[in-house]
């Protein structure tokens, strides 16, 4: 969880508890600041990120494919940096 204050200013804070629904007795309303949550995976049919609109079975592919492209930029920049410290001066 976060921190509520980032959800509600103090002014907007103070008038959520003054508010009648917070006012009554042993009310336990509280401003909460969730930093994510868990959808079940059966109410998502799709996936909206930078290559497309993806079907959510498709979700590992891309990571992978992601991941190795990340590895294989990262194989190239370390082979050009070996080889252009290796070349004889």
């Amino acid at each position: 969880m976060g921190d509520p204050n980032l959800v509600l200013t103090k002014k907007e804070a103070k008038d959520f508890y003054q508010s009648p629904a917070a006012s009554r007795p042993n009310s336990m309303m509280t401003v909460l600041n969730p930093l994510y949550d868990i959808t079940p995976l059966e109410y998502i049919t799709a996936v909206c990120c930078e290559l497309a609109i993806i079907p959510v079975t498709s979700v590992p592919v891309i990571i992978r494919e992601f991941h190795q492209d990340q590895m294989e930029q990262f194989q190239f920049e370390e082979e050009s940096t070996n080889s252009s410290s290796s070349s004889p001066s």
